[in-house]
């Protein structure tokens, strides 16, 4: 990841980015699950979130959503229909 992550950082600046830490809270927490998993977190979620006081609470959800069956079917579908498009709406008639 420190490679990836210094590729990332070179990008930034070529492109004239500004990259700033944002606090990781409710926004975060809607945005990271939409883009992991395609849908907003659960109130058990956002609660669970709220109340893990632990300074990787950030990297361990991250973590989760990566690894569940839920980010696995969610990409799968938006992958499919990047490349099959109209194709996959054939194929499900």
């Amino acid at each position: 990841t420190k490679i990836v992550d210094a590729q990332l950082e070179q990008a930034w600046k070529r492109f004239g980015v500004d990259v700033r830490k944002e606090p990781i809270g409710d926004a975060w927490l809607q945005r990271v699950s939409l883009a992991a998993v395609g849908r907003l977190p659960t109130a058990a979620e956002k609660e669970s979130f709220r109340t893990d006081k632990g300074s990787d609470r950030a990297e361990r959800l991250v973590t989760r959503l990566l690894e569940s069956e839920e980010f696995a079917i969610h990409w799968s579908r938006l992958l499919a229909e990047h490349y099959l498009g109209n194709e996959l709406h054939s194929l499900k008639s």
